[in-house]
């Protein structure tokens, strides 16, 4: 788990920081349909995925991305969150 503070991710999550998590591709399954996907490329060619419909911050996508994680915004998950901080970015 991470918060990052950079002006890009606070603004994409209207807050002082984005709290996202990373898993490997094979442990991550979308629960509805993704065609209410939408992209916003950033100035520095990161991708930032939300849905069309409510607006919420969905995947965030850097620009030198393998395929193998992928890293999504904790705010959307249902559960508890039962992992622990491992770094603040503060760019």
């Amino acid at each position: 788990m991470a918060h990052c503070h950079c002006s890009m991710c606070r603004k994409f999550h209207g807050a002082a920081f984005a709290k996202l998590g990373e898993v490997k591709v094979d442990d991550f399954r979308w629960m509805n349909e993704k065609s209410h996907l939408k992209t916003f490329l950033g100035v520095n060619a990161t991708h930032r995925k939300f849905c069309e419909n409510c607006g919420a911050s969905l995947i965030f996508v850097l620009s030198n991305d393998n395929g193998k994680l992928v890293e999504f915004c904790l705010g959307t998950l249902d559960t508890e969150i039962l992992v622990r901080l491992d770094v603040h970015v503060l760019l």
